[in-house]
């Protein structure tokens, strides 16, 4: 593989007046730029990894992140608001991949509530949005958005344990695509934050992969099944349980997992 995953490579391709930095390897892209916010980092700070040691998602479960395969960045924002907002940068930023992708690729994919992308029927994108929160206020210090997009597959293949679950976007190598695409998501979520909320959220729901189906929790939000009805206006899922109760799951709740 040939490719250099560079800052120079992404400003090239982009619209958005993001600052683009690039390193070769790190822990973690969020808890680098998480470091930055905390010394006084300005809004609109982008840190691009082509590997991490240590990438995380949701849950504290780690993010496979092997060397020039895939895509993880993450964003430095100081959003005006409260910290009820925090959840919808998670949805836009999901919206936004999920137009990057497109614009890049020509490749149309689902989301899976809250913050995972899927594509023929296998996860290829994370999302991890941490934030600081003033709670004398209840307003957002800072608010950091990671992203972990599967562009290709390991040569060696995914660890046992994604066997099944993870899959990559493209099928053959191509040394311009995680360029492409890393500019073609930061100029969607630029644009995507100036956009109408129930416009975008709306967005989300037509591309959810959820709506419909059968869903169990692994981590006991509840019993036995559920039917998935629909994503609310505070974008959490709203389904119906076995006993014909309805309940909505916040997003801090549950992972749920298509059951049939």
């Amino acid at each position: 593989m040939k490719d250099r995953l560079s800052a120079e490579g992404v400003r090239r391709l982009l619209t958005a007046p993001y600052r683009v930095f690039a390193v070769d390897e790190t822990g973690s892209t969020n808890a680098d730029v998480k470091r930055l916010a905390e010394q006084g980092e300005a809004e609109g700070y982008v840190l691009i990894a082509d590997r991490q040691s240590q990438g995380r998602g949701r849950l504290n479960r780690s993010f496979h992140s092997p060397r020039g395969t895939g895509l993880y960045l993450s964003v430095l924002l100081r959003p005006v608001g409260s910290a009820a907002d925090a959840v919808f940068l998670t949805v836009a930023a999901a919206v936004a991949a999920a137009r990057g992708i497109q614009s890049a690729f020509g490749i149309d994919v689902g989301i899976k509530w809250v913050n995972d992308l899927y594509y023929k029927e296998r996860k290829v994108c994370g999302i991890l949005t941490e934030a600081s929160v003033n709670f004398d206020s209840d307003t957002l210090d800072y608010a950091v958005c990671g992203i972990g997009f599967n562009v290709f597959s390991p040569p060696e293949g995914f660890p046992t344990e994604l066997t099944g679950i993870a899959g990559s976007l493209l099928d053959s190598y191509d040394d311009e695509a995680r360029l492409r695409l890393a500019a073609a998501f930061l100029n969607e979520f630029y644009r995507i934050q100036t956009e109408d909320r129930a416009a975008v959220l709306d967005e989300y729901r037509r591309r959810s992969v959820l709506i419909g189906k059968t869903v169990t929790s692994p981590t006991g939000a509840f019993e036995g099944t559920a039917e998935v009805l629909g994503i609310d206006d505070s974008a959490g899922l709203v389904v119906r349980l076995s006993d014909g109760t309805q309940r909505v799951l916040s997003c801090g709740e549950v992972s749920v997992r298509i059951y049939g």
